[in-house]
């Protein structure tokens, strides 16, 4: 059976979403709106539970916490909010302080780099 895994990007005023299934992305389930418009679609009934819920935010840390308790009701899974790290795999943060490196860029470049398997630049 493939594992499903929600990511989500949360920004200040949309989340973002897709389910992939042991790593590939399905398309059909790719969303975006207001934290109210995500919950909706994770209720209904074509929403399947996922194994994992990965998610990165912008948004600030009680929208990231509202995230997470909604994750963990819905389906009693503790969702994992990603940042950026000073290294990940081949790619290394040039910055003193990583957190400084908005973490939509950070997985931005480090799935660029994952998906080509060379260096890339991200603007």
């Amino acid at each position: 059976m493939a594992e499903r895994t929600l990511l989500i990007d949360q920004g200040n005023t949309r989340l973002k979403w897709v389910v992939a299934m042991d790593g590939k992305i399905d398309k059909k389930s790719a969303g975006r709106g207001d934290f109210e418009a995500f919950a909706e679609a994770c209720r209904s009934d074509a929403f399947k539970q996922p194994a994992q819920v990965l998610f990165s935010s912008v948004a600030g840390s009680e929208a990231a916490q509202e995230l997470a308790d909604f994750c963990a009701s819905q389906w009693q899974l503790k969702a994992r909010q990603l940042l950026a790290t000073s290294r990940s795999g081949p790619v290394r943060n040039g910055y003193t302080k990583p957190d400084e490196l908005g973490v939509d860029r950070w997985l931005a470049i480090v799935g660029a780099v994952a998906h080509y398997g060379k260096p890339v630049v991200v603007w």
